[in-house]
């Protein structure tokens, strides 16, 4: 009905222009059929229909427009894939039209809605080496945040770098500054990072989540340049300011990096600490951590807490990453080998001396997400730790969960 009457609409208009119109009367009756036609994103219907009128002629309209404008029309409705149809039309034609570098925003944009990221990307990138123009800081900031979806790192960073420069907006700069860290983490330019990660913090304006954001890959790049102690002060700051994944992981590196600096009292009490610390969700860490504590026992040679730790890690995560399982099972078997063989010994006449079994730490295992409490900061200097009282019969005791487990949701922590 609506198609209708636009035609009744149409014919009108075209029958006013032949019936020797006022000048005004032309001119309405013109804009009237221009906005029929180029509402149904028809301009070449339009332009030809000029053509058949006596003054009329396409010369008297920048065709050029007119393409671009239908273009905007169909984009404005919604209608993307004809609006992309359009766009690309206008610039094969135009390619050096008044209108080029807006249907190219305009065809940008519209990839931009629909998701499609390696599209958008190409045009975005496009108009930011064309130059500035009235929307080149939006031009920036989505290519900038679509190259690293793409996990293009150098041009994302050259992006994030240049947003850095150019925005006046202080939210953008802070988001362009983060993201040129991630950029440049993920493409190995530790050098960077650390002193950008360094410079940023010293803003004291910043927000929770950024210093933990900052903290985050300075830790990391550290790591990488095997400055444990920037690593570890950092890690401590993730902790202390948010409880995602990262404070997770940050946990588990604590331990890690106390054990690499041979810090072996230092590394167990974190261990027992932050092992039960980490929430269900984040299982994965939880598993390292315990693998890394099963580790220092069996350096230390108390191969019964190592089996214990290592058992409760195949009884406590019976879904968690099927690769810490494997290693776990492996280091358990391992293990078990090392006890026979001490036994044989033992048997022979070296007696030893015996070990005092302890308990292992309590570990999350539910899927319901909770808030891990704040962790004591862990000092440079060795902890006092609690000697464990053994059990009075001799035998360990497998860490119980907290709560019944019910399908642990699976970490995404990788192995280190």
């Amino acid at each position: 009905a609506n198609l209708e009457q636009k035609e009744k609409a149409l014919e009108y208009y075209k029958r006013v222009l032949t019936n020797h119109p006022t000048q005004r009367e032309a001119l309405d009756a013109r804009n009237a059929i221009e906005g029929v036609y180029m509402g149904n994103g028809d301009e070449t219907g339009y332009i030809g229909y000029l053509n058949t009128l006596p003054e009329g002629n396409s010369r008297d309209i920048k065709e050029d427009t007119l393409m671009y404008r239908a273009a905007s029309t169909l984009f404005n409705k919604g209608d993307l894939d004809n609006a992309i149809v359009k766009c690309t039309n206008y610039m094969i034609k135009f390619p050096k039209g008044f209108n080029f570098w807006d249907a190219m925003t305009m065809r940008a944009d519209a990839y931009f809605i629909q998701k499609k990221n390696k599209e958008a990307a190409k045009d975005y990138d496009a108009l930011i080496q064309h130059g500035a123009d009235r929307n080149f800081t939006r031009n920036l900031e989505r290519a900038a945040d679509l190259f690293y979806q793409e996990k293009n790192y150098v041009k994302s960073y050259n992006a994030y770098t240049k947003l850095s420069d150019v925005s006046e907006d202080l939210a953008v700069k802070r988001k362009a500054k983060l993201g040129q860290l991630r950029s440049a983490y993920h493409n190995k330019q530790y050098d960077d990072v650390i002193p950008e990660a360094k410079a940023a913090l010293s803003n004291k304006t910043l927000e929770k989540s950024e210093i933990a954001e900052f903290n985050y890959y300075l830790a990391k790049a550290s790591m990488q340049k095997n400055d444990l102690t920037t690593a570890g002060i950092a890690f401590d700051q993730v902790i202390k300011n948010t409880d995602d994944e990262r404070a997770s992981e940050s946990r588990f590196e604590l331990c890690h990096i106390a054990y690499e600096q041979r810090k072996l009292p230092e590394a167990e009490q974190l261990c027992l600490n932050y092992a039960g610390e980490i929430p269900a969700e984040y299982q994965d860490w939880a598993m390292k951590t315990l693998l890394l504590l099963a580790d220092l026992y069996t350096e230390k040679n108390e191969l019964l807490n190592a089996k214990v730790t290592l058992q409760s890690i195949t009884e406590n995560f019976p879904q968690g990453s099927a690769a810490l399982l494997k290693e776990a099972n492996d280091k358990l078997a391992s293990v078990t080998k090392l006890e026979q063989d001490s036994s044989r010994i033992i048997e022979s006449g070296d007696t030893g001396t015996p070990e005092t079994p302890i308990d292992t730490p309590d570990v999350k295992t539910d899927t319901t997400p909770t808030t891990p409490t704040t962790p004591t900061t862990p000092t440079t200097t060795t902890p006092t730790t609690t000697t464990p009282k053994p059990k009075t019969d001799g035998a360990t005791t497998t860490p119980k969960p907290k709560t019944t487990p019910t399908k642990p949701a699976k970490g995404k922590g990788k192995k280190k």
